[in-house]
């Protein structure tokens, strides 16, 4: 059989992961890993042992590619995705789809006209907890949904990192957006949001604090979303995820930041044991299922379970949070 040729664009931390995910699926070959700046491209394809690139044309141009992962900052994925379309191969692009409406729908467009599939990389889909909580739903478990609460906080700490770069619901409310309409079963049709805004700008970075948004579903579900990166340094783990599900006939609980495993020393912290644990040297859990669904989508052996319709639609929410809460009033979609 012939091996599934993939390559990565964006050499940082999720490049690398996935990066480390290709080479460890037994029909994949990674072909190399590219990014803008050099150094990094260097030092990843180093401790990775494959070819490293200058962006995702240099790599294209270079040999036959059947997949390509963009995993480049948000505002940077419609370049790789377009590039790869037109060589005719398939991608899977890092949350968000993109940061507007014109480059995600350019996105879609592409992979519909070089009629190359497109997976959007929500990896709660692939997380177990979440994925088995829409199916107990689906299933009628707890009756019809009437109401959802979503939070997701991140610790002040991200900023280092991400240096105002993204919209708090544009980085992590597009997580929870997908799943109230996975599990709602339904399309949001109105927010309402608030933000809070001046401890992060105070310290350098033009970001929100945190967001919380209303959003009515049009099968009449209610959900609250709350999202924020204020955590402090002495949180347990660096963030607080909740995921709850009210229906008419009971009632599902998710706890997505305890992992199953406390470890006690001077400070109690929990481990990550599901979303990319290295669990005997590999990158494991919803990141490697996202992965192996993305080569059974490439071997035309599945479709893709995040759809460039769904990474539209999570976005569009994103940027209906954003406006509702920079005009003070309802925004309908």
């Amino acid at each position: 059989m012939d091996r599934i040729r993939i390559g990565v664009v964006g050499a940082g931390y999720m490049g690398a992961n996935f990066a480390r995910l290709v080479q460890a699926h037994p029909l994949c070959e990674l072909i190399g890993i590219a990014d803008l700046n050099p150094e990094v491209a260097a030092r990843a394809s180093e401790s990775l042992g494959c070819l490293a690139f200058g962006s995702a044309e240099d790599m294209l141009d270079a040999g036959h590619v059947d997949g390509l992962i963009v995993t480049t900052v948000e505002d940077q994925h419609v370049g790789p995705c377009l590039a790869a379309f037109a060589q005719g191969a398939g991608v899977l692009v890092e949350k968000p789809l993109a940061t507007t409406i014109a480059d995600a729908e350019a996105i879609i467009a592409a992979s519909v006209a070089a009629d190359r599939p497109l997976l959007v990389g929500h990896v709660l889909r692939f997380d177990a907890r979440y994925a088995r909580l829409q199916q107990e739903v689906a299933a009628g478990a707890i009756g019809d949904p009437l109401t959802i609460f979503a939070r997701r906080l991140n610790g002040i700490g991200a900023q280092n990192r991400l240096r105002g770069r993204c919209s708090l619901p544009l980085f992590l409310g597009v997580h929870d957006y997908d799943m109230v309409r996975w599990v709602a079963g339904s399309e949001v049709v109105e927010v309402v949001a608030r933000d809070r805004r001046g401890h992060l700008a105070g310290l350098g970075y033009p970001v929100e604090d945190a967001s919380i948004a209303l959003l009515t579903l049009d099968n009449g579900v209610l959900a609250t979303v709350e999202e924020g990166w204020i955590l402090p340094d002495s949180h347990p783990v660096g963030f607080d995820q909740r995921f709850d599900v009210n229906g008419a006939a009971g009632r599902i609980e998710l706890v997505g930041h305890e992992g199953g495993v406390s470890i006690m020393s001077e400070r109690v912290t929990w481990p990550d044991t599901q979303l990319w644990p290295t669990i005997h040297g590999q990158v494991d859990g919803a990141l490697r299922r996202e992965l192996w669904h993305f080569v059974d989508v490439l071997r035309g052996d599945a479709t893709p379970m995040v759809t460039g319709v769904d990474g539209l639609a999570a976005l569009k929410i994103a940027l209906a949070v954003e406006e509702a809460s920079r005009l003070g009033t309802p925004v309908r979609l």
